[in-house]
């Protein structure tokens, strides 16, 4: 077995790998096609230049609502030290990711706001009727997370008062194919949709999936992501769908995130291996 300590440092990482082989790799939102804003206050202005009555409203959940709560998991931290990291996750089994995220999931599923008021933002919107869901390329579940009460992410949420059933589509299926992919399929649980790792279905591709499902299409979509290529993604696969719905994507991307030393990165790392097992 792999000691406790395993998932302490890993577990964003192993995510990131398991779930988006690219999700290490820093976006350019320099001449970018889409809105971007740095702050809550931003992102309610930009949205309220857009007319929702008859939108979709989706969010990005990992590094644009929420992080778990080590530093060291944090999106500019995974970024300035990539080169380092990579060849290190590589080295993982599938297993031993299994392990950790699991691991995280039921004894520390702790996550922390980006924003103090997303809640309020998300909220204000669901008070007036409008369709707020989320779109995540978190894993939905692993072998060790069965006897869990509730999706592990749905919970971690509440925790920080964020939920996404109010409001959300409702949808004809919780698990969904693609006939392109049928081997990875999306899932659906309390409004937060689940393409279970880009190795799979990218964003762009669950959206569709979504929309097949709901009886009531939208007129507009508007998607709020930290990463171009995910709102890029969903745009192309949206027009090539239905070109009659509209999409508007908005980049939000931190800027006060502290950054960690070197040397304090690679000793948590360091002593997250010393842990590490084969299993």
């Amino acid at each position: 077995m792999v000691k406790v300590n395993f998932f302490y440092f890993l577990i964003s990482f192993s995510i990131a790998l398991f779930c988006n082989s690219h999700a290490l790799k820093k976006d350019s939102v320099q001449a970018s096609p889409y809105q971007v804003v740095h702050s809550v206050q931003e992102l309610k202005t930009a949205l309220n230049q857009h007319q929702k009555e008859t939108a979709w409203v989706i969010f990005d959940i990992f590094h644009t609502i929420a992080d778990f709560t080590p530093p060291a998991t944090h999106a500019k931290n995974k970024r300035t030290y990539k080169p380092w990291l990579k060849p290190l996750l590589k080295k993982l089994t599938h297993k031993q990711m299994q392990y950790a995220i699991s691991n995280y999931s039921k004894e520390s599923s702790n996550l922390i706001l980006i924003d103090k008021d997303f809640p309020s933002l998300i909220g204000q919107f669901q008070d007036i009727g409008i369709p707020v869901w989320a779109l995540t390329t978190a894993v939905v579940s692993m072998d060790m997370w069965q006897n869990q009460k509730g999706n592990w992410l749905v919970e971690g949420l509440k925790k920080i008062h964020i939920s996404f059933t109010k409001t959300a589509p409702h949808l004809k299926e919780s698990e969904m194919h693609s006939e392109k992919k049928p081997k990875h399929p999306a899932f659906y649980i309390d409004g937060i949709l689940f393409t279970n790792g880009e190795l799979g279905l990218k964003k762009g591709e669950a959206l569709i999936l979504a929309l097949k499902g709901c009886s009531k299409k939208p007129k507009k979509i508007i998607m709020v992501d930290d990463k171009e290529k995910n709102l890029l993604s969903m745009e192309k696969e949206l027009h090539r769908y239905d070109a009659s719905i509209d999409f508007t994507g908005i980049i939000y991307t931190v800027t006060h995130t502290p950054l960690m030393e070197e040397g304090a990165f690679k000793k948590i790392l360091a002593r997250t291996y010393r842990g590490r097992k084969k299993i």
